[in-house]
């Protein structure tokens, strides 16, 4: 029986092959999406992190920190918004990794996350990384043969899958690797495969890929709704 937050019924017909294959019939259906501003996420992304226990909050990355937007200039132009006071809008791919900072890579909503402005700056480009269930579950850095950014382990799964997504999205060519790489590559590939499976998409992650698709962008993040593409498209691109 189908879940309030699956994908409709044919949205992955095309999506047939493995391997690259795979990877480009993914690109095809979740390409020429519906860009909104990376201003107009200030108020969509009180919506789409909106914490499923009280509307009037809404839950940062990498801690599930719940804050009440409701107090936060209520009055304003954009209420909830007090220009990055009290949180701000993080590139869980960086913009120094290569996000266009003009195209739709920069403004996408399934990689974009409200947080903390101190672990955005603790973070700032680092690789992920770090056994799943590193520091205890906290966020924070970890030493995984060089510095890397670990999550959290309520946030791992879902970030791996927003990298995923991310690899197969629109503007920019985006790689992920092994290891601990620079550039317009982002690692690591070997961990972010381990959280996938170790952290199933919970039911935030669930609502907030519909709510993306139904109100927004028009598309999905295919690694949510279909975990099995992650082993095909980065992991042995001979198996389905």
């Amino acid at each position: 029986m189908a879940g309030p937050y699956d994908a409709p019924a044919t949205y992955y017909d095309t999506a047939t092959g493995t391997g690259s294959t795979l990877k480009s019939q993914l690109h095809n259906i979740i390409d020429n999406h519906t860009v909104f501003s990376y201003g107009a996420a200030r108020t969509i992304l009180q919506i789409t992190d909106q914490d499923p226990n009280d509307s009037d909050r809404m839950l940062l990355v990498y801690d599930r920190t719940s804050l009440d937007v409701s107090a936060i200039n209520p009055n304003g132009s954009i209420p909830g918004w007090d220009s990055g006071v009290s949180w701000n809008r993080e590139h869980t791919w960086p913009r120094s990794r290569g996000v266009d900072s003009t195209g739709a890579d920069n403004s996408d909503l399934h990689q974009l996350r409200p947080s903390d402005n101190g672990l955005t700056s603790d973070r700032g480009s680092l690789n992920f990384g770090g056994a799943f269930g590193s520091n205890g579950g906290s966020y924070g850095t970890v030493s995984d043969g060089g510095t890397f950014w670990y999550p959290g382990a309520a946030d791992a799964g879902m970030i791996a899958r927003q990298q995923f997504y991310m690899a197969d999205s629109d503007t920019q060519e985006l790689e992920l690797s092994s290891g601990n790489p620079g550039g317009s590559s982002l690692g690591n590939l070997d961990r972010l495969i381990e959280w996938h499976f170790a952290a199933p998409a919970d039911d935030f992650e669930l609502r907030r890929n519909d709510v993306i698709y139904d109100n927004y962008q028009g598309n999905r993040n295919p690694f949510v709704d279909r975990p099995e593409f992650v082993w095909s498209g980065f992991v042995d691109q001979q198996n389905d």
